[in-house]
């Protein structure tokens, strides 16, 4: 459980660090193609938004009481 919170918090830094960066560009710029996988830093950001939210749901699933950092 220990390591669970601590990661918990870890990846809260780091989503801070992103959408702050994220949020300072405008929206034709999150938009715009980058040639990659994703396509936009949109796209890109809508993928890790989605595995974060499935991972903190099976985390949530795990834990007894559905731990309230979740």
């Amino acid at each position: 459980m220990k390591e669970t919170v601590m990661y918990a918090k870890y990846n809260q830094a780091g989503n801070k660090v992103i959408y702050d960066l994220v949020d300072k560009l405008s929206n034709d710029e999150r938009e715009k193609d980058r040639g990659s996988y994703y396509g936009s830093l949109s796209g890109l950001f809508r993928h890790i938004f989605g595995g974060t939210r499935f991972f903190l749901g099976m985390y949530k699933n795990v834990l007894s009481g559905n731990a309230a950092f979740i």
